[in-house]
């Protein structure tokens, strides 16, 4: 019985090193918005880390109190590692809570919610140009440069006749947009 015993403890501890393992990070960068971070061993592959990340992506929304999540931008490669090079899978996800139903079977639309949208900037100081349909009634406005930097902002103006609005960072934006400065722009003729 022994015999049996330990070889099945053998079994599972080179079952467990063959089908490998992966561990998490997570980091709280608030707003209800996480980093997760997956790293595989080489016995797993990016697809397996991949799915490891989405699977944990929603136990932290449920250890959070949330109905699910959505990944606002994920990463997946192999980094260099002491013991070769390992699968990861890296992202931001955003815990929210799923539409309410309400006594007719209809979902309820929150009165808030998070909209999306590209800007540009249009000074050196931190000034860019937007929809006012995507800032004008938000209550936070963030904004995620292409580096993955999350940066606050404000709104300066919104004109929703033209559906143009101007938000405004703390950080200089020193690469921005330039209109047409020079020659004058004529009419052209018929």
């Amino acid at each position: 019985m022994r015999a049996i015993v330990r070889a099945t403890l053998l079994w599972a501890a080179i079952a467990s090193v063959v089908t490998g393992c992966v561990r998490h990070r997570d980091l709280d960068l608030g707003n209800n918005r996480y980093m997760v971070s997956m790293q595989g061993n080489q016995y797993r592959g990016i697809g397996a880390v991949e799915q490891s990340f989405y699977q944990h992506a929603q136990e932290v929304a449920t250890a959070h109190g949330f109905d699910s999540f959505r990944v606002l931008d994920i990463r997946s490669g192999f980094e260099p590692t002491p013991t070769g090079f390992q699968p990861f899978t890296k992202g931001t996800i955003q815990l929210y809570n799923g539409p309410k139903v309400g006594a007719d079977g209809k979902p309820v639309r929150p009165a808030g919610g998070m909209s999306t949208g590209t800007a540009f900037a249009v000074n050196p100081d931190g000034v860019l140009l937007t929809n006012a349909h995507v800032a004008q009634e938000c209550r936070e406005i963030t904004l995620r440069r292409f580096d993955g930097t999350i940066i606050p902002a404000s709104l300066l103006a919104a004109d929703r006749t033209n559906d143009l609005a101007l938000v405004k960072t703390t950080s200089p934006t020193p690469e921005f947009a330039q209109f047409r400065g020079s020659p004058d722009i004529r009419k052209a003729t018929p």
